[in-house]
This record gives C-alpha cells, structure tokens and sequence, in this order.
C-alpha cells in the first residue's frame, strides 16, 4: 500500500511541474510572439493573428488543466497543426530553420503528453489504493462465485 500511495504522490507532484512549465513555456511563447511581430517586415509578422489563436488557445488549456488535462493535449497538437500548415515555409530552403524557431509548440506538446500521462496514472494509483484499503481489490479470493 505505501508503494502505491507514493507513486500517487509522485505522479501528483509531476502534474504539477508539468503544470508549471507549461505555463512557462506559454509566457516564453508570448515573449517570443511580441518580439517577433514588432518589425512588419519579418518573417513572422503575417503569423500575429495564428499566435494571438495560439496563445489564447494555450491559455484555455491551462485553465481547465487541473480537471480535464487532455484538453492541454489536444491545443498542443492543434498547435503543431496550425504551425506546420502556416508557418513552415515549405517550398524554400529555409523550412527547417523556420522549423526550430518553434520549439516552443513542441515543448508543449511534450510537457502536455507527460501530465496527461501522469495525470491519468495518478488516478490508477488513488483508485488501487481506495480498492485496497476499502478491500475491493481485483483478484481477491473471497469471490462469491459458486465452484463445481
């Protein structure tokens, strides 16, 4: 029962940090969005309305992150998605540059896969707790099932 208990607490503590650093990884994509939309001449100015989406989009993940943490999961790959369908020049030389100035998303979609993850196997380990100490374990032998 301790094992259990300290892995609830373990992947508890890392949906936090994932927390966290998503929250991070969202003010440093800001950051980046403003500074990168201050000249109309850059390459990535034509993109302001995709990172105002994005952030505003990423925010919501973030509200609604501690109930429903699979909506982090889906905003980063909506995220992924619209970036690689609008940012990436594809058809010049230059798309894999371009390609790791958005580091950030994938950063997201990391850190929103790990909390989901452990998110999800947090509550595995409450539920085993609460089945053992309640004493509803799945294989027990007192089973009321009639032998022949």
């Amino acid at each position: 029962m301790a094992r259990i208990w300290a892995s609830a607490i373990v992947f508890k503590a890392v949906f936090t940090v994932c927390f966290f650093a998503l929250f991070l990884q969202m003010l440093a994509f800001a950051e980046w969005a403003l500074a990168s939309s201050f000249s109309w001449h850059s390459a990535t100015a034509h993109l302001s309305p995709y990172f105002a989406l994005l952030l505003a989009s990423q925010a919501v993940a973030l509200v609604f992150y501690f109930r429903r943490p699979w909506v982090s999961v889906l905003v980063g790959w909506l995220s992924v998605a619209i970036l690689l369908a609008r940012a990436i020049p594809w058809s010049t030389p230059e798309w894999r540059i371009t390609l790791l100035q958005f580091r950030f998303e994938l950063v997201f979609l990391a850190l929103a896969h790990v909390g989901w993850i452990a998110f999800v196997k947090g509550k595995r380990a409450e539920a085993e707790e609460i089945a053992e100490i309640t004493g509803i374990a799945g294989n027990s032998s007192n089973s009321t099932t009639a032998h022949s």
